[in-house]
């Protein structure tokens, strides 16, 4: 970078302004093209900056790049000030194995970021791990959990047309402390890192020291915020019950009326929306809690339902359908209010026609995302085009022809 008026050996004194020596107006951010290719009036990534002395200083904001959206709408403009403080938001992918190299050995971490190619993006494999990963954001910085031991991760921009696994081998976190055993879930909340532990407790971490917050009679596999609270799943039966965790570490426990309530492990079987928590466990039900009952609030036959999420103002719910006489299918369904459901809102498999489940869900840069595992051929996201989540697809296969399973996906 040159200062305006800038001069030294190589260097010569200059001035660019947008609307002047045949440089049109600012054109916003162009991510649709490979960054050699971009006009000169256009950006791959802007940050807002000021000079301080001689040292470049962020300012922050959020106001919009450009007007409606499209890159090159003539209208197009870039606000002077009042941009955020640029940083990577992926789409983050948990597997089994690493897609191209092994459909059960150890486990994978993968991304989907618009602003790289591929886009799709193997980050690591963690080849000797044998009790999964769990991952979750803590103070704006992935962490993941691999085995017993709570790393940090670093994100890096890699080189156009590279994958990050190529650049950094099978690991690119910092060791941060030690677990007592396997974490089925991680989850940030009231400034902590809250991690759920198979050994029936439930641990914090602040960035310094590792703190047992609760002993619990089951394991704990599942969270979401809630509230002013942090709500905890199970999905042992006989534990039948869901955890609240206050503010003040003060838990409290509910359980269902009728029926017995299980959650599926990991991050995408439990949600709030319209004021209340939604939870899923592989089966017919969706249960919901809204803060005096806990109770069954949509069943739908031969279902195996695994996943919920947040999107455009209303809950979204993944599963497979396996009616004995039809072959096996997967669905995403969609209720607004709570009350009315449509379970068929989207195929999955007819728009993927070898797509048997819908493993995780999640609202991502203006989409509806979608991990789904395939009988032949390799899992894939899949985001809906914009609010459409009834109609096409964009879809995006992992590396290889190895069906390597989905666990969850989390936006970080």
């Amino acid at each position: 970078m040159k200062r305006p008026n800038q001069t030294g050996p190589q260097t010569s004194t200059f001035e660019r302004r947008y609307g002047s020596d045949d440089l049109p107006q600012p054109g916003g951010i162009n991510t649709s093209v490979s960054p050699e290719a971009i006009p000169a009036h256009q950006f791959r990534r802007l940050e807002n900056v000021d000079w301080n002395g001689n040292d470049i200083v962020p300012r922050g904001g959020q106001d919009k790049v450009k007007t409606d959206g499209v890159i090159l709408d003539p209208l197009a403009h870039i606000h002077p000030t009042q941009f955020i403080t640029a940083s990577p938001v992926r789409n983050w992918i948990l597997g089994d194995g690493c897609p191209g190299e092994s459909a059960g050995t150890g486990f994978f971490l993968g991304h989907f970021d618009p602003e790289q190619d591929p886009q799709v993006q193997r980050s690591v494999w963690y080849e000797t791990a044998t009790e999964g990963l769990a991952i979750a954001s803590y103070g704006g910085v992935p962490h993941v959990v691999v085995d017993r031991e709570l790393r940090k991760i670093s994100q890096m921009q890699v080189p156009w047309g590279t994958e990050t696994i190529e650049q950094t081998g099978n690991a690119h976190d910092t060791p941060l402390a030690t677990l007592v055993a396997k974490c089925n879930c991680a989850i940030e909340a009231f400034g902590l890192l809250f991690l759920l532990l198979n050994n029936n407790t439930i641990y914090t971490w602040d960035g310094i020291t590792l703190r047992l917050d609760s002993t619990e009679t089951h394991p704990p596999v599942s969270a979401c915020v809630w509230r002013e609270t942090l709500v905890i799943g199970f999905n042992d039966p006989a534990a039948n019950k869901l955890r609240v965790r206050d503010f003040n570490a003060g838990y409290t426990t509910v359980t269902p009326g009728a029926g017995t309530i299980r959650v599926r492990p990991g991050r995408n079987s439990m949600t709030s929306h319209r004021d209340m928590v939604w939870a899923v466990g592989d089966e017919t039900v969706i249960w919901k809690y809204d803060g005096t009952t806990l109770a069954i609030a949509r069943t739908i036959a031969g279902a195996t339902i695994q996943t919920v999420a947040r999107a455009f103002n209303a809950l979204y719910y993944g599963y497979t359908l396996d009616n004995s006489s039809d072959p096996v299918s997967a669905w995403i369904g969609q209720t607004v209010d709570g009350v009315a459901f449509d379970d068929i809102h989207f195929s999955v498999t007819g728009q993927v026609a070898t797509a048997i489940a819908v493993r995780g869900l999640a609202y991502f840069k203006d989409s509806l995302a979608a991990a789904i595992l395939l009988s032949v051929g390799p899992s894939r996201l899949i985001f809906s085009r914009g609010e459409d989540t009834d109609l096409a697809y964009d879809s995006h296969p992992q590396t290889g022809s190895l069906s390597n399973d989905i666990r969850y996906l989390v936006v970080m």
